[in-house]
């Protein structure tokens, strides 16, 4: 009788599991949504190098944001999750929209018909910061393209505190929301559309540059009426994980290419220069910053404005006097000195900028003589250009 009751109940259990792996598999394959648990990293063409989850894509172009590690969550599920830009806290009023908040887009994997209902539903982390709301929108034109307005998409949905549901998993809220299509939804767009501040406080930054994100994960779109999805889900899928560039204005997963995208979207090349930054500009044994470098790289960044910078790498270096650990500290603080500056100036570089420091690592004259250490005593601003091949 025991043996028969355990065996029931190993079938009970067994038929469970399969019907909650089937029904999981038919929830995956009805999900509008590409890359819904953000498990699947894109590789930037341009680096040859992992950036944003794949079918996710940052307003303005931007690797996966520098976040503090201390910051980021545990995902809800799986290895990744969606960072999404809410605040910049040095925001000013004479900055653009995508530098004070930011905002992540995709593309449908199919089209949503006409008076159907559909179902929205993720999982948002404030990690430890207040949650004041999170913005989403539909739209039936790229986010991407040039000129549009990231502050007034049609339909704007605001998930307040208050729409929240109020038991969690690790900080983790789920939000549902249900709605009408009108039959022009082909883009999702995700973000903070207040033209407000939210109010986060400047020692509530999640990196250098001053950004605080919410996170999201397990995000997935579905019909109400169990409508299937277009016959070339697959394919549109594939056409969305084709677009590898991240770092390029208007590089459009869509059809819609203005005069400007057009001409940006011509054969390119990278091109690298490097500025180099001589101790002299800082303090003797420290990163602090002497007034004549802000007359140097005042100077510099004038230069580059225009440009197309896809990136830019801050390298400190130290000759071979101490400790092999206070060198490598101080040559990294010293880049990080200059990161500060820069983003500073041109709050449009946080997400592109990336520093090290080398120590006496990678000398460049002779460490025994006072000509050769001072010249190894530097900090170096490596820049990569985008530039369109010219025609032939």
């Amino acid at each position: 009788m025991v043996k028969l009751a355990s065996s029931f109940l190993l079938k009970i259990v067994i038929c469970i599991f399969f019907a909650c792996f089937v029904f999981s598999k038919q929830t995956t394959a009805q999900n509008f949504f590409a890359n819904p648990g953000f498990e699947d990293i894109n590789v930037c063409t341009e680096f040859n190098a992992f950036c944003a989850p794949e079918a996710w894509f940052y307003i303005r172009p931007t690797t996966n944001p520098l976040v503090n590690r201390s910051d980021v969550p545990i995902p809800l599920s799986g290895q990744n999750l969606l960072l999404v830009p809410m605040e910049n806290v040095y925001c000013r009023k004479d900055f653009e929209a995508s530098f004070c908040h930011g905002f992540v887009y995709t593309m449908l994997a199919c089209p949503l018909l006409k008076d159907e209902t559909y179902h929205i539903e993720f999982y948002v982390n404030s990690s430890g910061r207040k949650y004041h709301e999170i913005n989403f929108a539909f739209s039936s034109i790229e986010p991407a393209i040039e000129n549009f307005d990231v502050y007034r998409p049609p339909g704007i949905i605001s998930i307040r505190a208050t729409d929240l549901r109020k038991d969690t998993v690790n900080g983790w809220r789920k939000v549902t929301h249900d709605f009408t299509a009108t039959g022009k939804e082909k883009y999702f767009i995700l973000g903070n559309f207040s033209k407000s501040q939210l109010g986060f406080k400047k020692q509530e930054r999640m990196n250098s540059g001053g950004m605080v994100y919410y996170f999201v994960d397990d995000i997935s779109l579905t019909s109400n009426n169990g409508i299937s999805l277009c016959q070339n889900y697959q394919v549109n899928i594939e056409k969305i994980y084709a677009q590898n560039f991240r770092h390029t204005n208007y590089m459009l997963v869509g059809d819609q290419l203005s005069e400007a995208v057009q001409e940006i979207t011509k054969p390119i090349v990278f091109r690298n220069d490097t500025i180099t930054i001589p101790a002299a500009f800082f303090k003797t044994g420290s990163a602090a910053l002497m007034p004549s470098f802000n007359r140097l790289m005042d100077s510099i960044i004038t230069t580059l404005d225009g440009k197309k910078i896809a990136k830019i790498e801050v390298v400190g270096h130290t000759d071979n006097r101490g400790s092999l650990l206070q060198n490598e500290q101080l040559s990294l603080a010293r880049s990080q000195s200059v990161q500060s500056y820069l983003i500073h100036q041109r709050i449009q570089y946080e997400q592109i900028i990336f520093t090290s420091g080398k120590g006496p690592a990678q000398p460049v004259d002779d460490n025994n003589t006072e000509k050769g250490r001072a010249k190894n005593r530097r900090v170096e601003i490596v820049l990569t250009f985008i530039e369109s091949v010219p025609e032939k």
